[in-house]
């Protein structure tokens, strides 16, 4: 009886497992221009709503404290977030490291860049 239970709960842990799509393969949207340029006020900024739900930065005093997706009925959707290191080479040939915040909403599977960041 136990093994069976054990045996049962491990494949289905497995499964849910395998059905996750990883964050890397996700469909990406670029908003980090539109991210700067907005002008944050205190409360939710929405910056995208072009996948079919919006995508909102949590601000205050300027400074984005958090992220918040919420669907076309106002449904709050999971998100996660992660960061990758990535080169880039300027007009004048010089090299510079930059940290790329990405903000994916899992349900969906997209992430969008949302800041890049000088290491």
């Amino acid at each position: 009886m136990n093994l069976s239970v054990i045996l049962l709960t491990s494949v289905i842990s497995l499964t849910m497992n395998w059905y996750q799509t990883d964050w890397r393969r996700m469909r990406r949207i670029d908003v980090v221009n539109k991210v700067s340029n907005t002008t944050l006020t205190n409360g939710l900024n929405k910056i995208d709503d072009s996948a079919g739900f919006t995508l909102y930065a949590k601000a205050k005093d300027g400074k984005i404290l958090s992220w918040r997706a919420e669907s076309t009925k106002r449904k709050s959707l999971k998100i996660s977030a992660h960061d990758y290191e990535v080169v880039e080479v300027g007009s004048s040939k010089e090299t510079t490291n930059k940290k790329v915040i990405v903000i994916c909403v899992d349900e969906k599977e997209v992430c969008y860049d949302v800041q890049k960041i000088n290491k």
